[in-house]
């Protein structure tokens, strides 16, 4: 889970990120200030885990994929925080040695 903690860290700092929500965005959150992951669980793999010009290898169903559920604390209006629940679907591409997080 190393990737997806450098992704929310990059987040954090303001650069472009995987990691970043739609729901934190349209909430007006902003960038969190702070995460910990939960849980980590077993997922089935995304057939989208590539580039989008190229062709799906027969073995993608085999490539390792999990759910992972963290805690993102972003500062609020009001001088506090507020915490939200974020899960994430990464799937590993052996092929391209990526990994992609979908939210």
């Amino acid at each position: 889970m190393e990737h997806l903690g450098g992704e929310i860290e990059s987040w954090m700092s303001g650069r472009e990120s995987d990691a970043k929500t739609l729901d934190a965005v349209m909430a007006g959150n902003g960038r969190p200030i702070a995460f910990e992951v939960k849980s980590v669980l077993d997922e089935k793999p995304s057939q989208f885990a590539m580039k989008s010009n190229a062709k799906l290898p027969s073995d993608w169903k085999t490539w390792p994929a999990y759910r992972v559920n963290v805690s993102l604390e972003f500062q609020s209006e009001s001088a506090g925080s507020v915490k939200q629940i974020a899960v994430y679907k990464m799937t590993f591409n052996p092929t391209e040695n990526r990994w992609y997080i979908r939210e």
